[in-house]
């Protein structure tokens, strides 16, 4: 049986455990500021497969990775200025950007969507493990992504390593998907996105 620890009652043993099992290339659930996600380590093909398999996802359908912060982001990142204009103005928050990759990520995109979410143990966790984690919506594809524990599907608690608990979370809508070069919204979530000041 997959293990549920309460991030706000038991947080040293929800980082430690977490990191533990992503450092064995091992997949977590963990709450971040939109939903609920489901990831582990982007560096790892065997974890990425199994994040898709996870989900019951396309491999056609693209992951989005998470941060640490502007340090962690350029080290994997190529941004333009323009596109590193508007990741300072909106990062942290509920956004990704698609970015040109610097180092390997995933299955070796030369774009991927990157966030930095408003979630300290999710920004921890990435400079713990020192590389971008994958952050994908903990459910079955197709399903509606999960904003608080009792909408996590049993199917995906069976199929991970451990669950953290964060109770509900704050945004409860995916993040807003933006390709700055393209000057495309890929999917609208919480905020909108204007391309006026770009």
């Amino acid at each position: 049986m997959t293990k549920i620890i309460n991030l706000s009652s038991q947080w040293d043993e929800a980082l430690e455990r977490s990191l533990e099992i992503l450092r064995k290339g091992g997949v977590i659930v963990y709450p971040t500021d939109t939903v609920y996600g489901v990831g582990g380590d982007s560096t790892n093909l065997k974890v990425v497969e199994r994040v898709y398999s996870i989900k019951e996802r396309e491999k056609n359908k693209p992951l989005l990775v998470m941060v640490s912060g502007l340090k962690m982001l350029l080290e994997y990142f190529e941004p333009t200025g323009k596109e590193l204009l508007a990741i300072q103005r909106h990062l942290p928050g509920p956004y990704a950007f698609i970015l040109r990759t610097r180092k390997k990520l995933l299955f070796g995109e030369k774009e991927v969507g990157v966030r930095v979410p408003n979630h300290f143990f999710c920004r921890k966790l990435c400079e713990e493990l020192g590389n971008p984690i994958i952050t994908t919506s903990a459910n079955i594809s197709g399903n509606s992504p999960p904003v608080e524990l009792k909408d996590l599907d049993k199917k995906i608690v069976e199929r991970v390593d451990l669950v953290i608990d964060g109770g509900r979370l704050k945004y409860g809508i995916s993040s807003t998907v933006v390709n700055i070069r393209e000057k495309k919204i890929i999917r609208r979530g919480y905020y909108d996105f204007s391309f006026n000041d770009y």
